[in-house]
């Protein structure tokens, strides 16, 4: 993971992730971490203070799209084969939940102002949606 200086591209930092294939990136922006999913199956947590890993898990499979959830604190994880979409605990990082939909469903959307996680549905022409609730 690397950062580049907004004006001149130029290298400011690089951090290591010990999974491979890091592909999936979001951020939290409240406690300066970012959340790397993995295709090892793995989701690490960087802490952007420091530059380093501070956390790592394993996840349902490779994953596609990641969606952080602030209000909540949970990262929700599109996994397409075997079609999982995992939600973890960023407080304790564990999967909380873990969510079976159909092989394929990789391509999701998180709106945080109804709490609604939207997944695409390829292989059936349609979309799931699902929404947090207390």
């Amino acid at each position: 993971m690397v950062a580049l200086a907004g004006g001149t591209a130029q290298l400011t930092s690089q951090i290591r992730v010990s999974a491979a294939g890091p592909h999936g990136l979001d951020l939290d922006p409240g406690t300066d971490r970012a959340f790397v999913a993995c295709d090892a199956g793995s989701l690490v947590v960087l802490d952007l203070t420091r530059d380093r890993e501070v956390a790592s898990g394993s996840i349902g499979g490779e994953p596609d799209a990641i969606w952080f959830n602030a209000q909540r604190e949970m990262l929700y994880i599109a996994i397409g084969k075997p079609g999982l979409v995992d939600v973890v605990d960023c407080r304790r990082n564990v999967v909380a939940d873990r969510v079976t939909i159909e092989e394929g469903a990789h391509t999701t959307a998180f709106d945080a102002a109804p709490q609604r996680v939207y997944v695409f549905l390829p292989g059936s022409s349609r979309a799931a949606v699902y929404e947090e609730s207390d």
